[in-house]
């Protein structure tokens, strides 16, 4: 059977909820035989399959496999005593399991081994272990058979309340006094019987469980049955058990029942119990009831705040819609299609009221003060005493879609609708909305301040009527959504409002401030506001009912706290559904008793706020299982290779009231920051810790924000790789210290050959570039000077021979032939400067023109395939590109005696890359490295921000290689 919460009216002393654990849960097999709980926190249960030990989430099993010392799977009954060890009884021995180890009891101790044993613990802390009819006692790691009494004096002050305990067998009941075994005689006059428990309550007050269906009380010698008449519908009593309180429970074969007050309540399949004969009833240190099955696993009974009403109750319809208590103190009810329901004395009836409002989508139910009942109907009326009063001049409004129905101050009842507002007061209705010009029409929630101001909230925002007068709210920074829901004042004068989607937000001194899941809400939906008598505000939504401190919300708000704690009431609690209606009003109301009533979309839920007690209770923090690189360790100091440093933490925060609302905080001391919250994970999960030394520790809280700071804790070395251990570097800082002059005198050395290198360089370029200077000089000098010199005497001939027609035209036609290789010649050396093409066609097409023009010549061979690369190098850096390919071009047409060169120019999206090859004679690197076209084709290729690689070998020709990056743009 599923894990499933279930949900019970008061048929108990209090509220409770019940939910069971099955081997779909993790249990090893559905017969609980047992539990207990031991000194740090965790419950342990005995079954057929094994022994099982439960966080409040899952289950780890222990069986006589995987647990050395475990004698059997068949787990029959457990006790802890009062240093902390869990004895165990199983059907083939007697074990203890103690810090994390299990210890098998033989014969060769003393004890006598059966399949039915039992231990106790007496006043005295000594161990008694019962194997029927023979009791030991356990000292010194040995056992020690006892003597069994037949002292009357022993057995009426044991039966007086001077026992340590009582043991059942057959028809007698034994007791342990004095350090001492007695038998008590009183039982003997029920030969016919079997007893099957005995448990004392108060002192004194022996109650024994039997079988032929009887249930004895004995008290003062005084002797007293309870039967069938009595409510104990049994055929088999297996179990007593008595609780904190000092009620006593009966596990029997139809359910459970609690004695309180001299009265029986039963707990039965009606309420959740599974069908199958209960065996051990168990309490928790935080109060919560544990009960074992013979055949349905593991039950848990809870207390809780929360009783609802259904189907089950009377309610044809579950979708609720509105509430409201009318002044007999019935509680009207709302639903979505099934009409009006009253609830009066835990009972739930088709109200008469559906007989005047025909309706059956209530949206709104209300009684105002006059006693008048009031319903979205088409045509406004109202009842009372049983009578219908229609309103005047209504039919003009549509009025079916009503929502909200509010009563303010001076009697006036205030009416919202999808259309607008109303207001009904003295006999009259006045189109409110029209008066004001309210610009949203849609009215879902209505309220008045203190100060005599109206609220008013619509699906598109907030409005405020004072003194007549609209005040808008067009814009609240930060709200995401403008439907409103719920408006509420506080005693302190602000004013609260729900909506649905944007959170809760509160208005004092004229400013917003909006609480959401971004701070700390459960949910942005808030359909109800309503505050206890504690300062609680109880505030329904779709997912749960959140119930948070106003001071909580208010020092947040203020600054003056960095969280607020929200306890979210849910399924877990007992709520039919999680989910609770709004949107329209009345709704959620508050009783005189404090109870507050909230609509859901499967029935009313009660939340009944004073039964909420805070579990004061700090729970215990463990480390539940580790793992490294998905193998489990041991939870010793943690030392793991530098290789395996992938660490997974498992953590128990053992709290079983709401074991999934639990909260957990870890920190990785040496790695992380701060304290990580874990969310809804029980583990931390580590990837690749670097080698050092660290401390995981982890605290956790209890559903009620109540913490444990005391940090379960392991320390975690993950060992650094041979490199980095200290030795290593020892070593190697005494091998760098060795080395250190060396390597400096080789750095200086180097340092000074690179300026070497350097200033040749400059030397080199220096007189290359006077070179190129002197060449121009003497081109000027020598062609286009002698040009000049020519156009000139030319031209003075042809002025001496003005007068001759042919000898003048003839100087200017050589003036002309001069004057044309003048500026062939200008070109040429501008050519050489800077290729006109460069400006003129493009970086790609000047690359072109100049594998072209050698190619003409027909010097060598050239084969060329050329990208585009037009504007991927800067416009002021092209011309390097250009430089590169001519020196490169040039080298090899003086040095290399190549007859062929390959050159191929590529782009990518990040790089160009030129490669320039030949199949010349090549040279030694090592030699020519310092050559200035080759220094000068790398200072080109950095300053476009690339590199230049030139591989040769003698006889196998030269490659050249340049990347260049793209430019971006």
């Amino acid at each position: 059977m599923p894990a499933v919460n279930y949900y019970a009216q008061n048929k108990l002393p209090f509220y409770f909820t019940i939910k069971n654990f099955t081997q779909d849960e993790g249990l090893p097999q559905n017969s609980v035989n047992d539990i207990d709980q031991t000194k740090d926190g965790y419950l342990w249960v005995a079954t057929n399959g094994g022994l099982a030990r439960f966080n409040g989430i899952s289950f780890k099993v222990f069986n006589k496999f995987n647990s050395p010392g475990l004698v059997s799977d068949r787990i029959l009954s457990l006790f802890t005593d009062n240093k902390g060890r869990l004895w165990i009884s199983t059907n083939e021995g007697l074990s203890y399991y103690y810090k994390g180890l299990f210890k098998e009891f033989t014969e060769k101790d003393g004890l006598k081994i059966i399949s039915s044993l039992q231990v106790k613990q007496d006043k005295n802390g000594t161990i008694w272990v019962l194997t029927f009819p023979e009791f030991y006692q356990y000292k010194d790691g040995k056992f020690f058979k006892q003597e069994i009494l037949y002292d009357e004096k022993l057995s009426l002050k044991a039966m007086a309340g001077g026992a340590d305990f009582f043991v059942p067998f057959r028809n007698n009941i034994y007791a342990v006094i004095d350090n001492k075994v007695v038998l008590c005689q009183k039982i003997g006059e029920y030969p016919d019987i079997q007893i099957l428990d005995v448990v004392e309550n108060p002192k004194g007050s022996i109650w024994i469980a039997t079988t032929s269906n009887r249930l004895i009380n004995i008290q003062n010698e005084i002797n007293k049955e309870y039967k069938l008449e009595k409510g104990i519908e049994v055929n088999y009593l297996d179990d007593l058990f008595i609780d904190s309180e000092k009620r006593l429970w009966i596990a029997n074969s139809f359910g459970a029942a609690v004695f309180s007050n001299n009265k029986f309540y039963k707990i039965t399949e009606n309420d959740g119990i599974p069908k199958s004969q209960l065996h051990q009833i168990f309490q928790d240190i935080e109060g919560s009831y544990w009960i074992g099955t013979e055949t349905e696993g593991l039950i848990k009974i809870s207390r809780s705040i929360i009783s609802n009403y259904s189907k089950s109750a009377g309610l044809d319809n579950n979708q609720i819609l509105s509430l409201n208590y009318s002044k007999n103190g019935n509680l009207l009810i709302g639903t979505n299609g099934g009409g009006i329901y009253e609830l009066q004395d835990e009972k739930i009836n088709y109200s008469s009221l559906n007989n005047f409002f025909k309706q059956k989508y209530v949206w709104s139910i209300f009684e105002d003060s006059q006693n008048r009942i009031w319903s979205n109907v088409k045509e406004l009326f109202y009842v009372k005493d049983n009578k219908k009063f229609y309103i005047r001049d209504s039919n003009q409004y549509d009025l079916h879609t009503i929502s909200a129905f509010y009563e303010s101050k001076d009697g006036a009842v205030w009416i919202g609708y999808q259309f607008g507002l109303l207001k009904y007061f003295n006999d009259s209705l006045k189109n409110i909305s029209s008066a004001i010009d309210l610009p949203n029409k849609d009215v879902r929630c209505i309220l008045e301040d203190s100060n005599g101001n109206i609220w008013v909230g619509t699906v598109n925002g907030i409005f405020e009527i004072r003194n007549e007068k609209l005040i808008s709210y067009p814009s609240i920074p930060g709200l995401r959504n403008y439907r409103f829901r719920a408006i509420y004042q506080d005693k302190e004068n602000n004013m609260w409002f729900g909506t649905y989607g944007g959170g809760l937000l509160r208005l004092k001194d004229d400013k917003f401030f909006i609480f959401s899941t971004d701070n700390g809400l459960e949910d942005n939906v808030i359909s109800h506001i309503i505050e206890d008598d504690d300062g609680y505000f109880w505030m329904g939504s779709n997912r749960g009912i959140q119930r948070i401190s106003r001071q909580e919300l208010n020092d947040f708000a203020d600054g003056k706290s960095k969280s607020y704690f929200v306890y979210n009431v849910d399924k877990s609690d007992g709520m039919i559904s999680s989910e609770t209606n709004g949107g329209f009003q009345p709704s959620a109301v508050k009783d005189d008793n404090g109870n507050i009533y909230f609509p859901t979309i499967n029935g009313i839920v009660v939340v009944h706020t004073n039964e909420k007690n805070k579990n004061k209770i700090i729970p215990p923090v463990h480390l539940g299982e580790l793992f490294v690189n998905g193998i489990e360790r041991e939870f010793n100091d943690l030392r793991i290779n530098y290789d395996s440093s992938n660490v997974e933490v498992y953590f128990d925060i053992l709290s079983y009231v709401q074991p999934q609302k639990n909260k957990a905080k870890y920190i990785m001391e040496g790695y992380d920051n701060g304290w990580n919250d874990a969310g809804e994970l029980n583990y931390a999960r580590y990837t690749s810790l670097p080698p050092g030394e660290y401390i995981f520790k982890v605290i956790g809280s209890n559903s009620d924000n109540v913490w444990n700071k005391q940090a379960a804790s392991i320390s975690i070395t993950v060992l650094p790789p041979f490199w980095m251990t200290w030795w290593f570097r020892s070593i190697m800082a005494a091998i760098f210290l060795s080395i250190l002059p060396i390597y400096f005198y080789r750095r200086f050395s180097a340092l000074k050959r690179k300026q070497q290198l350097q200033h040749e360089f400059s030397e080199k370029l220096i007189y290359s570039q006077e070179q190129e200077r002197m060449r121009i000089a003497q081109e000027l000098h020598d062609s286009l000077g002698q040009d000049l010199l020519l156009i000139k005497n030319r031209a003075a001939l042809g002025i001496k021979n003005i007068d001759d027609e042919n000898k003048t035209k003839k100087q200017l036609e050589y003036i002309s032939d001069s004057a044309a290789s003048a500026i062939n010649r200008v070109r040429q050396i501008s050519h050489n400067l800077r290729p006109p093409e460069l400006d003129r066609l493009g970086l790609t097409e000047t690359l072109r023109s100049i594998i072209s023009e050698i190619e003409s010549a027909e010097i060598i061979k050239i084969n060329s395939e050329l990208n585009n690369i037009d504007g991927s190098i800067p416009n002021d850096k092209e011309i390097n590109l250009v430089r590169i390919l001519q020196e490169a071009v040039s080298n090899i047409l003086k040095h290399s005696g190549a007859s062929e060169i390959n050159i191929t120019l590529k782009k990518t999206k990040t790089i160009i890359l030129l490669m320039i090859k030949d199949n010349g004679k090549g040279f030694n690197l090592e030699n020519h490295s310092n050559g200035l076209g080759i220094m000068s084709i790398k200072e080109r290729a950095d300053i476009l921000g690339g590199t230049a690689e030139i591989d040769s070998k003698q006889g196998e020709g030269t490659i050249l290689q340049v990347e260049i990056p793209v430019k971006n743009d």
